[in-house]
């Protein structure tokens, strides 16, 4: 029996063809991009350290060759959200950019209302850098160092004051994680004027805080204050001989103010890729590598899968901490 084959039809065909050609055409549209200059949106108003420290990568992109322009846009207020649901909306065509801090997960944690989910409304690019804090008391407190402030916070529950710039902020978070952690209890104190916690605290109008290594140092050294501890992994450059509070017996404690890039959410993996390729040479930059030194910086450069890993272990285990403890930004 002779079997006779029908000629496919136009449509068949035009859908085959298609198939054919639709990896090559997006292999073709990833190594032609960029084709215009990208923005990166910056969750600040201006001038600080985000913008400070995205400004440094961008110079560096400048000097290295077959990397793109960027355009930044300042888009602050809101904790961060206008910034990030400016570029959750945007297309998702590689040319617009979120340069964000660690509010970015802590703010729909106390915040129902932010606008966008920290793991789905956005991809992740980058986590760029860490920066770790020191936890701060007055010199004539009644304990010296972090074993005998702990023995103190645990026999007076709620008695000492932490200082902080508010809910979910990044010096709140490091005492909201550690007394979690360990069953103890402090009051917390809400700042609007950030410099105005440290104020008080050297005035011993309250009782303990958390900052930065780079925003400290000085206090320390002077001896207006008293470090006691160190909340990152590792401890700082510019303080070495302050212990961690991992070191000090708290097990897998760690809390870190960071730096993270992203993009719309359905922002191709091949531009994904690109982006994160242009910020690992930046990272490599030995100018970049001398001032991130200098302000007691880790750099991290992470892949974009451990970028969004970190991400979502973040929004786990802060979440955990913020929900136990009822915060909310209404406080």
């Amino acid at each position: 029996m002779k079997v006779i084959q029908k000629p496919l039809s136009r449509l068949v065909l035009a859908m085959l063809a298609g198939a054919c050609v639709t990896p090559a055409l997006a292999q073709q549209s990833a190594d032609a991009y960029p084709t215009k200059p990208i923005t990166l949106i910056l969750a600040t108003d201006g001038p600080g350290s985000v913008d400070t420290e995205y400004r440094l990568h961008l110079d560096a992109l400048r000097r290295i060759p077959n990397t793109p322009t960027f355009v930044v846009d300042y888009r602050g207020g809101a904790g961060g959200a206008i910034a990030a649901t400016t570029v959750a909306r945007a297309e998702p065509d590689g040319y617009t950019m979120l340069g964000t801090a660690s509010s970015y997960v802590t703010l729909p944690l106390v915040n129902k209302d932010s606008g966008y989910d920290a793991n789905k409304s956005l991809a992740p690019v980058m986590l760029v850098t860490k920066r770790f804090f020191m936890i701060l008391v007055h010199p004539s407190a009644p304990f010296k160092n972090f074993k005998e402030y702990m023995d103190y916070v645990k026999a007076h529950p709620g008695e000492l004051f932490w200082s902080s710039t508010g809910a979910g902020s990044s010096t709140q978070m490091p005492g909201l994680l550690l007394h979690s952690m360990t069953g103890t209890k402090v009051t917390d104190v809400f700042y609007k004027a950030p410099a105005q916690r440290l104020t008080d605290l050297m005035a011993g109008r309250v009782n303990v805080t958390a900052g930065t290594t780079l925003a400290s140092v000085a206090y320390v050294r002077s001896g207006k204050l008293r470090a006691i501890a160190v909340t990152g992994d590792v401890r700082s450059q510019l303080m070495p001989d302050i212990p961690t509070v991992v070191e000090l017996g708290v097990k897998d404690y760690e809390y870190s103010s960071w730096l993270g890039l992203l993009a719309p959410a359905k922002t191709p993996t091949a531009f994904i890729s690109k982006a994160n390729g242009w910020f690992k040479l930046s990272s490599a930059d030995a100018n970049v590598k001398e001032k991130m030194v200098a302000t007691d910086t880790a750099i991290i450069a992470s892949s974009p899968q451990g970028f969004a890993k970190f991400l979502l272990d973040e929004t786990r285990r802060l979440g955990k901490v913020i929900k136990e403890a009822g915060i909310t930004a209404s406080e």
